[in-house]
């Protein structure tokens, strides 16, 4: 039940009720809010003591407690607030139930309408891999037909029968009459749906516009097989296995521009040039005689080499 506090504030009952009279007041508020009918009570002292919680004392605390209640036609006691406040949220109610009903009705029409576009295009698919064969049966027909000829007094006229196909007539069609049409060229979309429903997807739709538009961007059937795999071992179904295989090629074309092209710059020094570790090594080369390769010293000259007795210099 809501609670208007503004008029609660003004009212009488808070002037001039004493507290076990405001208690008991309230209590049966919230009692009448839940009667049938709502905000109003019984006219029976015994269920109205109960109610309010006075017990013995209901008699001294009736007169305050049933402020605002008055007693009509059909024996209860009605009180004004309760009953507005009553039918509001009656109101409010009905019109929550329209908005509800709404909107499940037209939840219930889009997918009717998105099954009926699901269906018709199914039906397209199947009446073009329908008709492909009847054409090509047609087209065979028409052409060894015409290359009997139809000109009297040949053997070829009213009444007869050949009975070998015409010297100027294609074997090969000659010998497709009669044959059953050859199995109808799947379109791309076609293929790749049944290469995904063998992969586990079964609720495969060639005509969903991300199919499509992967088809055209180039996406190979591999892709779309493992796609469906991976949904199908998620448990998820065609258009999770579309979104994902979508996603991927995004994030690909995404890092394929963000890629460094050509050859990566070296920190080598430029020539002639050397490092700090170059000068280290020439450094202990020249210490302890030894070339760039850290091989033995080479031979001194002999007319270089003093050759004295060792002493000991004081």
């Amino acid at each position: 039940m809501p609670l208007d506090v503004l008029r609660l504030r003004d009212s009488d009952l808070m002037a001039l009720a004493t507290g076990d009279e405001f208690k008991a007041a309230v209590s049966l508020w919230c009692v009448a809010w839940h009667q049938v009918p709502a905000g109003s009570l019984p006219d029976d002292d015994r269920l109205l003591a109960r109610f309010s919680g006075a017990g013995p004392a209901w008699r001294k605390l009736r007169e305050g407690a049933l402020r605002g209640f008055v007693k009509c036609s059909d024996g209860r006691l009605y009180h004004s607030t309760i009953a507005e406040k009553a039918r509001e949220a009656w109101a409010s109610k009905q019109a929550q139930r329209a908005r509800t009903a709404a909107a499940t009705a037209a939840r219930e029409q889009r997918r009717r309408e998105l099954e009926a576009q699901r269906l018709g295009q199914r039906d397209v698919v199947r009446d073009v891999q329908r008709d492909e064969p009847r054409h090509d049966q047609r087209d065979v027909a028409r052409d060894v037909h015409q290359g009997t000829g139809t000109v009297k007094g040949q053997g070829q006229g009213q009444g007869y029968t050949p009975t070998s196909p015409p010297l100027d007539a294609n074997p090969t069609d000659a010998a497709r009459v009669g044959e059953p049409p050859p199995a109808a060229k799947p379109t791309p979309a076609g293929a790749i749906c049944r290469a995904m429903k063998a992969a586990g997807t079964v609720d495969v739709n060639p005509g969903h516009p991300d199919l499509l538009a992967l088809i055209e961007a180039g996406a190979t059937e591999a892709e779309f097989v493992g796609a469906a795999q991976t949904a199908a071992g998620k448990g998820k179904g065609f258009a999770y296995a579309i979104g994902a295989l979508k996603r991927q090629r995004i994030e690909a074309a995404q890092a394929a521009q963000a890629m460094h092209r050509g050859p990566m710059a070296t920190d080598a020094p430029p020539p002639g040039r050397r490092t700090a570790v170059d000068r280290q090594i020439a450094t202990m080369n020249a210490l302890t005689g030894k070339d760039r390769s850290h091989g033995p010293a080479p031979a001194a000259d002999p007319a270089n080499v003093v050759d004295v007795d060792a002493r000991v210099v004081p």
